[in-house]
């Protein structure tokens, strides 16, 4: 057998050889190209086969699940990547990331004000309030929302309705009617929200609720609520002194739960706590109706 090699290609050879293969590959990342042999075809195949590698695979039964709908509509993009999220290739993304890969959802978790069930102050003070210009010094002064959360985060009434009513000795009734009459500011539910909690149910989804509610008004609610008896759990902030959007109400939740956040669905109606939520990990939901949200677990095969 001879020893000798081959003369080597001349240098114009060589750099139009390369010049070629580096045009079979970007037209085999662009589009279709003239056919060049088997050089060009073992790129594509290449190409191919890397490209199929990054998709996430969905089972034909299950639908893929949809990207997150943070502070909008569902069906509009904000720009992010979520984790437990795809990515719309309307936009461009064709490839995937750790980021985005998407993670399938264990369990649903939800808040309880203004998504399951409706709750309005005013509701309550226009029973007892008939002078419009006083009912609306009530609501805008005296018992406001932004009062009533401190009950949220722990304070107790023994303690917020003496000081509310030194502050508004002539609004004193009102004020203790907020303490003795929470209750009628729930009307009732949201529509269609319990609907959607006992369809989760029956599919056997584990369900649980994160919701900003005073320990003493929690106490007096949940009796009239049999609906949370399908719920394993549920984080009450005025039991914890903790309230949403704190991080640390989510990382409580997240180990009372037994999951991590990232294969948990958080369901709020308010766009700081959805946000919050988010970056801690957690998939997520903006609640703006029942039939938003029923779109959004069906795509994500949970009804």
């Amino acid at each position: 057998m001879s020893s000798t090699r081959p003369i080597a290609a001349s240098r114009p050879a060589r750099a139009k050889r390369r010049a070629a293969r580096r045009g079979w590959q970007t037209s085999c990342r662009q589009g279709p190209a003239p056919t060049r042999g088997a050089g060009f075809s073992v790129l594509c195949a290449f190409d191919i086969c890397r490209r199929l590698a990054a998709v996430p695979f969905h089972s034909p039964s299950r639908p893929p699940k949809q990207y997150s709908a943070v502070g909008g509509r569902e069906g509009e993009w904000d720009g992010t990547a979520k984790i437990g999220t795809d990515v719309p290739a309307a936009h461009g993304k064709d490839s995937i990331t750790q980021d985005t890969l998407p993670m399938q959802v264990q369990a649903v978790v939800f808040d309880v004000g203004r998504v399951l069930y409706q709750w309005r102050l005013g509701h309550l003070f226009e029973k007892i309030v008939a002078d419009p210009a006083r009912l609306a010094t009530v609501l805008d002064e005296v018992v406001t929302e932004e009062w009533h959360f401190e009950h949220d985060r722990g304070t107790p009434l023994a303690q917020m309705v003496p000081e509310r009513i030194a502050l508004y000795p002539d609004y004193e009734a009102e004020i203790r009617a907020y303490a003795a009459r929470f209750n009628e500011s729930i009307p009732g539910p949201v529509p269609g929200s319990l609907a959607l909690v006992e369809q989760l149910d029956k599919r056997g989804v584990p369900l649980f609720a994160i919701t900003n509610f005073g320990a003493e008004f929690w106490a007096g609610f949940r009796p009239t609520a049999p609906i949370f008896d399908r719920f394993r759990d549920i984080v009450v902030s005025g039991e914890e002194k903790l309230a949403k959007p704190d991080p640390a109400i989510f990382a409580l939740a997240e180990e009372r739960f037994g999951l991590p956040g990232t294969e948990m669905l958080f369901i709020d109606d308010n766009r700081a706590n959805v946000e919050a939520a988010s970056a801690c990990g957690w998939q997520v939901h903006h609640f703006v109706d029942a039939p938003r949200l029923e779109r959004d677990l069906a795509a994500r095969g949970l009804i």
